[in-house]
């Protein structure tokens, strides 16, 4: 890690004056955009510094061959072969590449389908990463995640984030927590490349901090910057980890503020539950499904740490997955659970230590477990879970009734009709339902075979409706 920061260093000093030269004359959002495209160019090519072209060109098909989305993959390819071959075209390149990308997302209507891509990607990491060459892993993750800051639709508006796509193929924003946190490193570069004297360390540091808190930051010493960096760094791998499973109705489940990356969450949570692999099995084969609008507990937490758990399901390639946000003091923590592959995404994954990750699975599953089993209720996980010496008091609400739009004050998103000639209708699966009979009716066997893959085993009197489908209405690609 070390090395890749120094090579990015180098390369951020060589090509320094060029970039700024090329962005000169631009309005000043795209000149941040352009210098925060310029920092991923340069860590995408420390990360790949010293990889030979075959190892290179072989590892990028072992990485995607088996995707459905070939035309961004041939994009994204041709990118990181740019960057072996042609480091200066690939750096000066790269802005021109995302608002090429951005633009034919916008044109064509794509929106919905490329965070599908995103969503495949971002599953091969876990998947495949242990198999690969990290280094050349990351490199092209963080090709993907730079293209997020593009697609804003006010692309001058940095003080929001795409967290989403409606099932319209809208794309969703929301505050983008220490948006501007980049911006005194810039101008400290600047500052030491004009060749202005400073002075000693401690007037380096009095810069340092006049710099931050123009933007509203307070630094303290050197170990805040990283702090800094590594709280945007998790709030950015998140927010594109749930992209693809973030529409109008799970829109509460996007984590929207930092989470504290100086915090190791749930590390002294004493768990109880021992046999995790049991009760991933156990979800495999479920009674019912949560709410329309999904569960919500309120946790009483003595030590304060956690607030709340939200919650929600949704279908998600022809498979149910669970949503989750954890309300912490301050800031929030969200991921997804696949009940078929028994896959938890959590940004605390691979981290240094293994209780966060290990706590924070069993407390989520055990939640969800008392909403869908039969076996498992409320009442007996009090006891499974222990912060400060003391047993959680939870307590959970349903969210039921009528789907809810919790994206957009109204579920209208235009009063105005729609000229349907330059409209095609499609559908987007949500969810899906168990229902009850009246007494005396059983559910087909066709409804039992469809419940069960989809992970549920019906009960007397209980049949499984198909996932909802929402008609939507999206516009058709225009002639240029």
């Amino acid at each position: 890690m070390f090395e890749h920061k120094a090579r990015a260093e180098e390369l951020r000093v060589k090509y320094r004056k060029r970039i700024d030269k090329k962005k000169a004359s631009k309005p000043l959002p795209v000149q941040i955009l352009m210098e925060r495209t310029f920092g991923s160019a340069v860590a995408v090519l420390a990360m790949i510094d010293n990889i030979t072209w075959e190892k290179l060109t072989f590892e990028m098909y072992y990485i995607c061959n088996d995707l459905e989305f070939k035309q961004y993959i041939r994009l994204y390819d041709s990118q990181l072969e740019l960057a072996a071959l042609d480091q200066e075209k690939f750096i000066f390149g790269l802005h021109k590449f995302y608002n090429n990308i951005s633009r034919e997302l916008k044109e064509e209507n794509k929106y919905y389908e490329f965070a599908q891509f995103i969503g495949a990607v971002m599953q091969l990491q876990y998947e495949k990463k242990e198999k690969l060459n990290a280094n050349i892993v990351d490199a092209y993750l963080s090709l993907i995640l730079q293209t997020l800051e593009y697609l804003r639709p006010d692309k001058f508006n940095l003080d929001v984030y795409p967290y989403g796509v409606s099932t319209t193929g809208e794309i969703l924003v929301g505050p983008y927590p220490l948006a501007y946190s980049d911006m005194p490193v810039i101008e400290y570069e600047k500052i030491i490349a004009s060749g202005k004297n400073i002075g000693g360390p401690n007037e380096h540091i009095n810069l340092i901090k006049g710099l931050y808190a123009k933007y509203g930051i307070t630094i303290s010493d050197a170990d805040d910057l990283d702090f800094i960096q590594q709280t945007q760094m998790i709030h950015c791998n998140t927010a594109t980890s749930m992209f693809p499973f973030i529409n109008e109705y799970t829109f509460d489940i996007a984590s929207t503020t930092a989470f504290d990356s100086g915090l190791v969450p749930l590390k002294n949570m004493i768990c109880m539950v021992t046999d995790i692999d049991s009760l991933k099995e156990k979800l495999k084969h479920r009674n019912r499904t949560l709410p329309s609008n999904g569960v919500k507990f309120e946790i009483a937490d003595p030590t304060g740490e956690i607030q709340g758990v939200l919650l929600k399901e949704m279908v998600y390639n022809g498979t149910v997955h669970m949503l989750y946000k954890i309300e912490m003091l301050g800031s929030s923590l969200s991921g997804y659970y696949n009940t078929v592959t028994g896959f938890l995404y959590s940004i605390t994954r691979g981290a240094n230590v293994s209780e966060p990750y290990r706590n924070l699975s069993n407390f989520i599953l055990s939640l969800y477990a008392t909403q869908v089993l039969n076996s498992i209720r409320l009442e007996d996980i009090h006891k499974w879970f222990i912060q400060g010496e003391h047993s959680l008091d939870i307590k959970v609400f349903g969210k039921a009734g009528k789907l809810k739009d919790v994206y957009h004050s109204s579920p209208a998103t235009s009063g105005k009709a729609r000229d349907l000639e330059h409209y095609n209708k499609e559908e987007r699966q949500i969810n899906v339902i168990i229902r009850n009979l009246p007494d005396g009716r059983q559910a087909s066997d066709e409804a039992k075979e469809l419940a069960a893959q989809y992970g549920y085993e019906l009960g007397p009197n209980q049949t499984f409706v198909r996932p909802f489908i929402k008609n939507v209405f999206v516009k058709k690609n225009q002639e240029k």
